[in-house]
C-alpha cells in the first residue's frame, strides 16, 4: 500500500524510451504493477507497492534513447538528376527522423548531360547552415555517406549542365572573336548548353 515515487531524467540528447518507467514483481517477467506520470510534471511518476507480494519484492526499470532528429532534402528537377537517402537500404523520406549515429547513405545521379555542381552533395545543420556534416564517398562513384549527428541536417545536391569546349581556329586574313556573357573566350573553352 506504500506510495514510491519515481524520478527519471534523461540525459541532454536522450528520451525515455516508450513504454518506461515500468515496474514488476522481481521474480517474474509480469509487469503488472501500474506506473502512472504525476500531473504537471515531466519527469515524475508513481506506484503503489502490491498487497499481495510476499518477499519478492518490486522491480522498476527505465530505458533512455537517444532523441532522433529530423533530416530534410528536396529533389532536384528529375530532369537534371536525383537524390536518394537510405538506412541500411531503407528509403529516409524527407521530415524523417533519425537517432544520432545512424549511418546515413546519400546517392546522387545526374541525368544525362548533366554533373554535378562543384562542392554538392553538401550537408549541414538545419539551422546553422554554416555548421557542415562530413559527407565520405563511398565505394561508388555517386554514393556518399555521413552519420547522423545530434541535431538536424539538410542534405543538398545541384546539378548543372555539362560545359561542352568551343574550338577556333584566328583566320589567315582577318579577325575572328569570340565572346559569352560578355568575355572574350578562347579555342577550347568550354561553355554551358543554352549560352549565346
Amino acid at each position: 500500500g506504500t506510495v514510491v515515487t519515481i524520478t527519471a531524467v534523461p540525459a541532454e540528447g536522450y528520451q525515455m524510451a516508450d513504454g518506461y518507467p515500468k515496474a514488476r514483481v522481481t521474480d517474474s517477467d509480469f509487469y503488472g504493477v501500474r506506473v502512472t506520470p504525476v500531473e504537471g510534471s515531466a519527469n515524475t511518476y508513481t506506484f503503489t507497492m502490491p498487497v499481495d507480494f510476499q518477499t519478492a519484492g518490486i522491480t522498476v526499470e527505465v530505458l533512455y534513447e537517444k532523441i532522433p532528429r529530423p533530416i530534410t532534402f528536396t529533389a532536384p528537377d528529375p530532369k537534371q538528376g536525383t537524390l536518394d537517402l537510405a538506412v541500411d537500404a531503407n528509403p529516409v523520406a524527407s521530415g524523417d527522423k533519425l537517432a544520432p549515429d545512424t549511418t546515413v547513405t546519400v546517392t546522387v545521379v545526374p541525368a544525362a548531360g548533366y554533373q554535378m555542381v562543384s562542392g554538392y552533395p553538401k550537408a549541414y545543420r538545419t539551422d546553422a547552415s554554416g555548421t557542415t556534416v562530413t559527407l565520405t564517398r563511398a565505394a561508388t562513384d555517386n554514393t556518399y555517406t555521413f552519420t547522423m549527428p545530434g541535431y538536424p541536417v539538410t542534405v543538398e545536391a545541384k546539378y548543372e549542365k555539362i560545359p561542352r569546349p568551343v574550338t577556333f581556329t584566328a583566320p589567315e586574313h582577318g579577325t575572328l572573336a569570340l565572346k559569352a556573357n560578355g568575355n572574350e573566350l578562347t579555342s577550347g573553352a568550354k561553355l554551358a548548353p543554352g549560352t549565346v
